[in-house]
């Protein structure tokens, strides 16, 4: 497996540094507040709240569950895609 360029090193730490304010727009965007966010995921608020504003992530089973609340895709949860309409 080919190592990855500098260009996609940089992207992607751009993805993770900008995960809670992402996170945080598309929650403004769908109209959801975190604490429904958290009942739809089955976590607790203050587990959305370390997501949008403390710098934490997601494990993998979170963040589909997380995807999975929103109705959006993971790639479009972290960035990787524009949110479809």
């Amino acid at each position: 497996m080919a190592a990855l360029s500098k260009e996609d090193t940089d992207r992607l730490f751009m993805i993770y540094l900008n995960f809670g304010p992402h996170l945080k727009e598309i929650l403004g965007k769908k109209q959801i507040k975190p604490t429904v966010l958290a009942s739809r995921m089955g976590i607790a608020p203050s587990n959305v709240y370390t997501y949008t504003s403390m710098g934490y992530h997601p494990d993998m089973f979170n963040l589909i569950k997380m995807a999975e609340a929103l109705e959006i895709s993971v790639d479009e949860l972290v960035g990787l895609k524009e949110l479809e309409s």
